[in-house]
């Protein structure tokens, strides 16, 4: 199939998509939605039929309504978020009225009994019921409410920042985020069951895929005041969201309610105010932020038609941080650079800018008692100067690339009640987002590295720029039948993506910590590898002098057209996903979920050799939930779960890395044996060198000295390719396995505690690592000695789906609503995750790819023990002086990760220098540092009449890490020597040293405290 009928098919199966949501009268996508069933009995315990059951919402009055069935049960089905009053009555008994609180993706379970009429008045029942144990939802989650998200302290002020709160879920540990332009974007890489961050977490915001699709990220944060409430699920067995391994999180924006409700805020934060970080340069640790911002929403028509608008902007900048080796050899470092020319570094000239202007528009509207349609634009516009170029504490001042993004989304959700049995729920949505990282200054020339522990110059990331245009419907019905609620649907999505990924240009340079700086055997600075990009088109030409005017263009000016085509993508791309599942009652305090999804992919570039189209991501779901009472419930269950492909690194293989020279001879490794049946075609644009070091000296060292002299390329007869891309055919998506089993008890009308266990499997994730090597004896520590299997290429890697990894995790739950002036919750995993590779970079490569069996272990996102605490109260005093107070804090306490400790230069001679690790120990063996920061806001309410509104003027500090702990994120794992010089490390601060000084020494550390103020003024 050619592009062009791709491209019409896209073209029709839209159109056909959008007549038929307009014809079935569409709505929202129901994970962000709740559901509510009533069960109305007399006082004996009969069921009643035929009774009125009403829903309306307390802020905007839209109601919803049916009617209780034969069983005496009456079902709502895709209830937005919010507060509501519940109305049952019935001819000759007393109405009943309940407030309830429904929550996003809630499925909330109750029973309304109602008496004998006696009396003409109503009862009222005045306890707001909250989410209770819900007795019928088999999956693991946990919702973080409006009140956590506008009282608990948080630093960045990034909503999705609370998800940290919740159990199985990390920070994900890949270092590659600094070097790989999708995941430079400011937002939290978040690791659900230990699993790969990017492509693995499902993150919606009002029912739409609110992912890159790229880098599998999130896209623009909502900012914090925008946000009403989201549910985190790490474990479901719904079947309506695909394109998971397994962790989801559902967000609902506010909206505009019968009352105007509005504010302005101002965030403050100064390094003035701060304890000074550790590893900031001498007399250079900045912190200057500024977020401000205000909302106003209200009613346009009453109990019809609201509004919800808002703005924020940020102004921040703040000095990077060095790593302890870099701050130590700085001037090393210069001399090494200024022996080639080069600009020297300064450490405090630099700082990192993040400011953006933001702004929301939404409109919510009844055309019917059965017809509401919500209408939200988001903008977001980030200028980010100076943002890293390089993996934390690495990257030198020349690494920092400037980082404009533009993003925009128009979504439009409608809930249509066919019937008080047949629901719909349609989305749409049409976003683009646009993304730029240009090298500036001295960030154009070549780029110099020792392996984990210096990068300086030009680009080395995976894009340079990347728009992605989306196009998404997506449309679910519900049908209630006597014991079983039926939903079925499916989505579509259309997406356009543009990419420029001129990877290694200029030019590439490797170094060993010796070879850097002159040291023996070295006689001065010596460059061990030197590669650089270039056009197939331009294969076997000598390439003119690029000059050494670098700050002119970073592409060749005489090749720019060649250089700019090659690395420059353009492809249409389509998503398509069909779901059924059925949640049955068959008894009273039994509920079974089951069902099944499938999702579909194009992979375009249907005109060369690519990847084979995946058609079997067929995915079964069964959970369950068991009530033994109204106090206690065990659920849990068992799915498969399709990850989307890998855009992001295997995109590349095409325009930025591939094989440009021909394919690898190396028979040792099955998918070289017939390359052109098993392998994807050339790439149109990637790395070629000199030849790594023989006999005859070091050949890299004279070809980069002669570049950075004069900016002429070696000859093509002495160039070898160094391909970063050789990949299967069969790529198919990973998957995961997911299971688990808990139980829920309710402590009290606002408490509950569980208990649980989640298994997590996944399997056919990105995999890749330095396949040019053939065994060559074996060195004195007993380990394999490589050489190159195939003379004409250097290190060439191999991409595969064959990286898996296996998480097992026991958690303890506790959930204080907040009531009677305090809330509390804390959660407490216990866990272990081992992998055979976590992150795609060079330091993360098998160091045999012959014996990738001995690259299993414990994964980089492991973190065996992790607890967590938030607590909100406020004062219960009416004393003018006490009343008014809000104290809440949040608490983090977590074990350490573990690193590998490597060589830092080709020990075991496979030209690779970057993933070889000393002696026979095997993948991350030595621990970092624990964890622990301890977060807490004190603000004070001062209320204010306004006209006729009242409003009030709120004052707040917060201080993030309380204590000053030094929490050490990262460490000098390069120990410069291929086997022991005394006793093996084992964990951070054990004394322990290596052949280099910095061995062991803090590479990353977390912020010391800080302190932010705020003054909100809200009515």
């Amino acid at each position: 199939m050619n592009r062009r009928l791709v491209s019409g098919y896209a073209i029709w199966s839209s159109c056909l998509l959008v007549l038929c949501l307009l014809l079935s009268a569409p709505a929202v996508q129901s994970q962000t939605l709740a559901d509510l069933s009533v069960s109305v009995q007399d006082t004996s315990g009969g069921a009643i039929s035929g009774a009125s059951i009403v829903l309306t919402s307390t802020t905007t009055g839209l109601q919803r309504q049916t009617e209780s069935d034969e069983n005496g049960v009456g079902r709502i089905m895709n209830i937005s978020p919010g507060e509501y009053e519940l109305h049952v009555e019935f001819r000759g008994f007393k109405p009943a009225t309940k407030a309830l609180h429904m929550q996003v993706g809630q499925s909330a379970s109750l029973t309304m009994t109602l008496a004998v009429e006696a009396a003409a008045t109503a009862v009222t029942v005045t306890a707001t019921e909250e989410e209770g144990i819900q007795p019928t939802k088999s999956q693991v989650s946990e919702v973080i409410s409006e009140r956590q998200i506008v009282d608990l302290p948080i630093k960045g002020r990034n909503f999705i920042d609370f998800v940290m709160l919740t159990p199985e879920v990390t920070l994900g540990n890949s270092t590659s985020v600094g070097s790989q332009a999708p995941f430079t974007e400011q937002t939290p890489k978040l690791s659900f069951a230990g699993v790969r961050e990017s492509h693995s977490v499902f993150i919606s915001l009002d029912g739409v895929d609110y992912t890159t699709s790229l880098s599998g990220l999130q896209r623009s944060s909502p900012a914090q005041e925008w946000v009403q409430e989201f549910r985190v699920v790490t474990s479901s067995y719904d079947s309506e969201v695909g394109r998971t391994l397994g962790g989801i999180v559902n967000t609902v924006t506010r909206s505009g309610s019968n009352v105007v409700h509005g504010g302005v805020y101002e965030y403050f934060r100064n390094n003035a105010l701060d304890a000074s970080n550790p590893l900031s340069s001498p007399g250079m640790d900045a912190l200057r932020l500024n977020q401000f911002g205000g909302t106003l929403g209200g009613p346009i028509v009453k109990d019809k038609t609201f509004f919800f608008t808002g703005y924020e902007g940020q102004r921040r900048a703040q000095s990077p941080r060095y790593s302890s080796f870099i701050q130590a050899n700085i001037a090393g470092i210069n001399a090494t650079k200024q022996f080639f020319g080069l600009s020297q570094e300064n450490l405090g000239s630099v700082l990192m800018v993040n400011d953006y202007d933001k702004l929301i528009g939404k409109l919510d509207h009844q055309f019917t008692g059965s017809t509401i349609l919500a209408v939200r634009y988001l903008f977001s516009d980030e200028r980010n100067p100076n943002s890293p170029g390089a993996p934390p504490g690495l990257g030198l001042p020349s690494t920092f690339r400037d980082n404009p993004i533009r993003d925009q989304s128009l979504a439009a959700n409608l809930i249509h009640t066919f019937s008080p049995k047949l629901t719909g729920d349609t989305v749409f949505q049409f976003a683009r987002r646009t993304f730029h990282l240009d090298p500036v200054g001295a960030g154009r020339e070549p780029f110099m590295a020792i392996p984990n522990l210096v990068q300086s110059g030009g680009p080395v990331g995976s894009f340079i720029f990347y728009r992605e245009t989306r196009l998404q419907f997506g449309q679910n019905m519900t049908r209630t039948y006597s014991k079983h609620t039926v939903k079925f649907g499916g989505e579509f999505h259309e997406i356009w993506n543009s990419t420029k990924s001129p990877m290694f240009t200029p030019a590439v340079s490797v170094f060993s910590p010796q070879s850097y700086f002159g040291l023996a055997p070295f006689t001065q600075p010596t460059a061990v590898v030197f590669y650089f990009g270039m056009p197939r088109s331009l294969w076997g030409q000598q390439l003119l002098p690029r000059g050494t005017d670098w700050q002119a263009s970073l592409l060749p000016q005489s090749m720019l057209d060649a250089f700019d085509k090659a690395s420059s993508a353009n492809f249409t791309r389509q998503i398509a996903g069909l779901y059924l599942q059925d949640k049955w009652q068959p008894i009273t305090h039994l509920t079974l979920t089951y069902g099944f999804r499938y999702d579909f992919e194009t992979r375009p570039f249907h005109d060369r050799n690519w990847y084979d189209q995946d058609w079997r991501d067929v995915q079964p779901r069964v959970g369950f939930s068991y009530a033994f009472n109204d106090k206690t419930v065990v659920r849990g269950g068992f799915g498969i779960y399709f990850g989307p492909f890998n855009w992001s690194e295997l995109t590349g293989t095409t325009t930025a890395f591939g094989p440009i020279t021909g394919y690898l001879n190396n028979p040792l490794v099955g998918p070289f044996v017939n390359s052109t049946q098993s392998l994807v075609g050339l790439a149109e644009f990637g790395p070629v060198g000199v030849a790594f070091p023989g006999p005859g000296g070091i050949p890299a060292a004279t070809a980069f000295a002669n570049f950075t002299s004069t900016g002429s390329y070696p000859a093509p007869d002495q160039l070898i390719g160094f391909s970063h891309g050789f990949t299967t055919k069969h790529f198919p998506n990973p998957y995961s396995e997911n299971a688990s089993l808990q139980v829920e008890r309710s402590l009290g009308a606002d408490m509950q505690m569980s208990i649980g266990y989640s298994y997590v499997h996944a399997l056919r994730i990105h995999y890749f690592g330095n396949a040019n090597a053939k065994p060559n004896g074996t060195l004195p520590d007993g380990k394999q000695a490589l050489t190159l299997a195939d003379p004409n290429f250097g290190f060439a890697f191999l991409d595969s789906p064959d990286a898996k990894s296996m998480y097992h995790a026991g958690f303890l739950t506790f959930n204080k609503r907040f009531r009677n002036h305090y809330g509390v919750m804390a959660n407490y995993t216990w866990s272990k995750s081992i992998d055979n590779q976590t992150t795609i970079q060079f330091a993360t490569g098998p160091q045999n790819y012959l014996r990738r069996d001995l690259e299993h272990g414990i994964s980089d996102n492991h973190v065996a023990h992790r607890f967590i605490l938030t607590a909100l109260g406020d004062s219960p005093f009416h004393n003018p002086a006490a009343k008014d107070w809000n104290l809440a804090l949040t608490a983090t306490l977590q074990s350490p990760r573990y690193q590998s400790i490597l060589v830092g230069f080709d020990s075991n001679g496979d030209g690779f220098p970057f993933s070889d690790r000393v002696g026979l120990l095997g993948r991350n063996t030595y621990a970092g540092d624990v964890f622990r920061t301890f977060d807490i806001r004190l603000q004070r309410d001062f209320p204010f009449e306004l006209s006729q509104h009242s409003g009030k003027m709120t004052f707040s500090c917060e201080i993030f890490n309380l204590l000053n702990r030094v929490n050490v994120l990262d460490v000098d794992n390069i120990y410069a020597a291929p086997d022991f010089i005394g006793p093996v490390p084992q964990h951070y601060g054990d004394g322990v040293q290596g052949a280099q000084p910095g061995f062991g020494l803090p590479r990353s550390v977390a912020d010391m405290r800080q302190l932010q103020f705020s003054l909100r003024f809200t009515f």
